[in-house]
């Protein structure tokens, strides 16, 4: 399971926020469903400490049945999906809407949302939100 997950521990005013990115396998569904039961485990793991922001190319659109269940089981660890719908990956691929997500603890207030184009450096869009604790 390489490249699945990068942890970075984030102190803003004293209050630390433990920040999670990953960038899930596009070919082997099988593989995808592991990763997704990896990442409940650490989200799990860290939310007993800390706030858990995971964000990352899940190469997996709403709509995919593992993902959908990852989803619902992060609804029970009260998480939350940002919604941004907009496709963010490259013409040159067959998704027709977002396979790079964010999310953040239920309790957080959504301000802004959205994705802007990079600066070729990839081939996807930049997913962003701002947010207030």
């Amino acid at each position: 399971m390489i490249r699945i997950l990068t942890i970075v521990f984030i102190k803003i005013d004293g209050y630390i926020i433990c920040s999670m990115n990953t960038h899930l396998s596009y070919k082997v569904p099988s593989l995808q469903k592991r990763q997704l039961k990896y990442l409940l485990k650490k989200i799990e793991k860290y939310q007993k400490k800390y706030e858990v922001i995971l964000t990352g190319d899940f190469n997996m659109e709403v709509g995919n049945r593992y993902f959908d269940e990852f989803n619902q089981k992060l609804e029970i660890l009260k998480m939350k999906k940002i919604d941004i719908i907009d496709k963010t990956n490259s013409n040159k691929f067959k998704t027709k809407t977002a396979i790079d997500h964010i999310y953040i603890p239920s309790k957080w207030k959504v301000i802004d949302k959205g994705i802007k184009k990079m600066d070729e450096v990839t081939d996807h869009l930049e997913v962003y939100a701002k947010v207030s604790l």
